[in-house]
């Protein structure tokens, strides 16, 4: 349901959709958060790593997340928040 072409046959994301999203970002001239994002973003779970890359780099409505993901939208939120928490700690860390 993500309408841009994104979805596996799974309803899933696929890897390759998000690999291209972040190079379109790339060019875009948005590298430099990427490149610090992109290495601790591996090391969230799948669930949390999906729902942030649909929101923050794609840009897709919560609903969309949710229909993307197979999941309700309560879900996408805890999802996003915790998948942030993990993020800020790791990018902290590495400070």
């Amino acid at each position: 349901m993500l309408g841009r072409g994104g979805q596996g046959a799974a309803g899933r994301v696929s890897k390759d959709w998000i690999s291209r999203a972040t190079t379109r970002r790339q060019a875009s001239g948005a590298a430099a958060p990427v490149a610090l994002t992109t290495p601790a973003l591996q090391h969230l779970l799948a669930r949390q790593r999906e729902a942030l890359v649909l929101r923050h780099w794609l840009g897709l409505k919560e609903s969309e997340i949710a229909a993307a993901m197979g999941i309700s939208s309560g879900s996408v939120k805890t999802h996003t928040a915790r998948g942030l928490a993990a993020l800020t700690q790791a990018m902290e860390a590495r400070r």
